[in-house]
């Protein structure tokens, strides 16, 4: 186990209870990004030294499973979504060819990196040798330092998160078209139109707002040119093939309203401890029925309306979380509300 800085009491215990070696990274107050690697007690300096064994260096195959994320659980119980060398790799790349990344390309994530979003980001760059700069937990007063002191090329954060940038921009007075980006991608929540504008207009950037589940990541993305000419679309595919599910029970692939459908890579291949691939979720021939509902135009572009699953969450009596329940919508939003506080 690799730790960096002091404040993994947690982790360096549990791996003293399992017996797994820490090697501990300390940053160099010198240079940004250098650290000294030094063994714990529990690894022989020597040990830490010796060139590792074979079966240490030996490659993960296309096919080894070597990312376990959970889902947000919006409509049901959290799943592990396990993913392939493989699909990461081609997630990775779809996120790099649709966002325009190049290797001279300095971007700033200020995703966490156990959101696929994050991950996804991190790994594209490093496939192209770019650069990244990474902020840990959100800071705006982070954002505009590294705006003033680095050529920032992408940026990608929640719309949350955006919204709080543009904010302490305008507290500390910054002029709009003062510090440019190329692209700036909203991730993780609708963009609202509005906060789209605003920040066009503050970095003189081409704003995107794409579609990407823990299943399958990426989906669509706006074509650079038309950002923000299609409001309330999320883009195009740029991996998987996007299909829409009718009413009649026919799935198309254009001027189409209902469920959305995927295949193809980079879709998961499946929930740990289901059954062969990702269960139910998984049609005869493949699709994957990813709960959200939409519309293709004749064009291909992609609109997100909505959860083809509405579980509300009401109070247990016993349990100040919530679970989800089956309602119609409109009788339970009042007294969800209600239960909830009476939890607190």
């Amino acid at each position: 186990m690799v730790l960096a800085g002091h404040d993994n009491k947690a982790a360096t215990q549990a791996a003293r209870n399992t017996g797994i070696p820490l090697v501990q990274l300390q940053p160099a107050l010198a240079s940004h990004g250098l650290f000294t690697a030094a063994p714990s007690h529990s690894l022989s300096a020597a040990a830490f030294l010796s060139p590792p064994s074979a079966a240490a260096t030996a490659m993960n195959g296309l096919t080894d499973t070597c990312l376990v994320l959970h889902t947000t659980g919006t409509t049901g119980t959290k799943k592990k979504v396990c993913y392939t060398m493989e699909q990461l790799l081609v997630g990775a790349l779809c996120v790099a060819k649709s966002r325009r990344l190049e290797p001279d390309t300095l971007a700033l994530s200020m995703l966490p990196l156990h959101h696929v979003a994050g991950v996804m980001r991190a790994l594209a760059l490093q496939l192209l040798g770019g650069s990244l700069v990474f902020s840990g937990a959100f800071d705006a007063n982070f954002f505009w330092w590294t705006l003033q002191n680095y050529t920032v090329g992408y940026v990608a954060a929640t719309p949350t998160m955006l919204q709080a940038c543009v904010s302490d921009g305008k507290r500390m007075r910054f002029s709009k078209g003062l510090h440019a980006i190329a692209t700036v991608e909203s991730v993780g929540g609708p963009l609202p139109s509005t906060l789209a504008v605003d920040l066009a207009a503050w970095f003189s950037a081409t704003i995107l707002q794409g579609y990407a589940l823990t299943e399958c990541m990426p989906v669509t993305c706006p074509p650079a040119s038309t950002s923000l000419i299609r409001p309330g679309s999320v883009g195009v595919p740029v991996g998987p093939t996007v299909a829409v599910l009718g009413d009649d029970g026919d799935v198309r692939s254009l001027n189409a309203s209902g469920e959305i459908l995927l295949r193809g890579k980079p879709l998961f291949r499946g929930y740990e401890g289901g059954s062969g691939s990702s269960g139910s979720s998984v049609d005869a021939e493949g699709w994957f029925h990813t709960g959200d509902l939409g519309h293709v135009d004749s064009e291909g572009f992609v609109f997100i309306t909505g959860r083809a699953k509405v579980r509300p969450c009401v109070h247990q009596p016993n349990n100040p979380f919530v679970r989800p329940q089956s309602k119609p919508v409109g009788s339970w939003r009042l007294r969800c509300v209600v239960e909830l506080v009476n939890t607190l």
